[in-house]
């Protein structure tokens, strides 16, 4: 059974305005907390604290599209080319997409404080929420700017490591009491997305 007109437009409209959050949180980050070897990286990438947990919530609408959709507008934000910015943005779908993949491919329950098995969701969300996620968002980040911009490779593994431990603090600290305190609620709600799309 496919989705109903109205399903489509709400997943458009979210999608929309966690896409616009975001933007406003990656460029606030970037100009609050760069990592100066780059433009357009943040060592506290705050807008990765709120797709990575949207994701879990709302599917691909909350996360990659969202994660894609800053991250693109960030490049171009940051000066980077318009061919590059979406080849770079790719690493927010990444990051969005990995823990999504994850919980959904292991039927894992996104609530980590009232999950029927909260060691394995605190388990998921640890190894692919946090570490996973922001180890392939991070090379994939920093790396392409090494390889399609110039970037000399010391810059770009400085660039790597600040975009990876940032996103790791990042998704602890502000994105875990997301997902422990919001998961119940937004999963009782008409919005919660239990599958991708």
């Amino acid at each position: 059974m496919g989705l109903q007109p109205h399903e489509w437009l709400m997943r458009l409209i979210l999608a929309g305005v966690v896409s616009g959050v975001c933007t406003v949180l990656a460029i606030f980050a970037v100009i609050t907390v760069p990592v100066p070897v780059a433009p357009g990286v943040s060592a506290f990438y705050i807008a990765a604290a709120v797709y990575v947990p949207f994701a879990l919530w709302f599917g691909i609408w909350g996360g990659p599209i969202a994660g894609f959709v800053s991250c693109f507008i960030l490049g171009i934000y940051s000066g980077f080319p318009l061919w590059f910015s979406a080849l770079w943005a790719v690493a927010d779908i990444i990051e969005g997409a990995v823990p999504l993949i994850a919980f959904r491919t292991f039927r894992a329950d996104p609530d980590l404080r009232e999950s029927e098995n909260k060691g394995k969701s605190w388990a998921m969300y640890l190894i692919f929420g946090v570490i996973l996620s922001s180890l392939l968002s991070a090379l994939w980040g920093g790396y392409t700017l090494a390889w399609f911009l110039g970037l000399p490779p010391a810059a770009a593994y400085i660039v790597f490591l600040g975009w990876f431990l940032g996103d790791i603090i990042v998704l602890a600290v502000i994105a875990t009491p997301m997902l422990y305190f919001l998961t119940k609620p937004i999963k009782r709600s008409q919005i919660y997305i239990e599958g991708y799309i």
